[in-house]
């Protein structure tokens, strides 16, 4: 079937079985579809022939609305399988937001959910003012792997603590809120202040009566 760029099919109560290639020269355009296959080949391919540093091929998610406002969804982009019973299941989302539509101070929010226990958590979300990991709080560890160590940066959720070389402390150490532990010379940390002047690097220690973090109360004698 070969449409020209002014031909037009109304396909309003009509289905049209192309089992070999549709070649359209024109603009394709409709409100849903769906493409099944019956083994793991790939089903859809956006294809740029341009030979010039510009962006393509481009995937544009559009939604044109007439009374943009913080928080609106821009798309979301599901994950779907089916759970052991059946159920047609999002198991990994990816969604992005308004996060501010004034013109010229725009702002985009970007979340990556996963489900964890039946229900969609935050592992990742992006906004204009910092990159958050696990917003929901779940007892999820956060790792780092080097080339030598696959906990060369952790994150001990359920410990509250921050390890370097370690998923853990050592038992003379567990309450400790930052480890670091190594072979070698490697169990150490350097502390270096570059600057053209007197001045030299630091370590401070410092205590507050207050009971909550960055509450400065005065200390008493003891």
């Amino acid at each position: 079937l070969a449409l020209g760029a002014t031909d037009e099919i109304d396909l309003t109560a009509t289905a049209i079985d192309v089992n070999g290639t549709m070649d359209v020269s024109g603009a394709l355009t409709g409100t849903t579809a769906t493409f099944t296959t019956a083994d793991n080949l790939t089903q859809l391919t956006l294809k740029s022939t341009d030979s010039d540093a510009a962006v393509g091929p481009r995937l544009d998610m559009f939604r044109d609305s007439g009374d943009p406002a913080a928080n609106d969804a821009l798309g979301l982009i599901r994950f779907l399988g089916d759970d052991s019973n059946g159920n047609q299941t999002s198991f990994v989302n990816l969604q992005a937001i308004i996060g501010d539509p004034t013109d010229t101070s725009e702002d985009g929010i970007f979340k990556l959910e996963t489900r964890i226990n039946s229900a969609l958590k935050e592992r990742i979300t992006i906004n204009s003012t910092e990159l958050v990991i696990n917003e929901d709080g779940e007892d999820l560890n956060f790792r780092v792997e080097s080339d030598g160590n696959a906990n060369m940066f952790f994150v001990n959720a359920g410990g509250d603590r921050v390890h370097i070389g370690s998923s853990s402390a050592l038992s003379v150490n567990n309450n400790m809120d930052f480890t670091i532990q190594g072979q070698d010379s490697d169990a150490g940390a350097s502390i270096v202040r570059n600057s053209n002047d007197a001045n030299g690097p630091s370590i401070q220690f410092a205590k507050s009566r207050g009971t909550a973090v960055n509450t400065t109360v005065v200390v008493q004698d003891g």
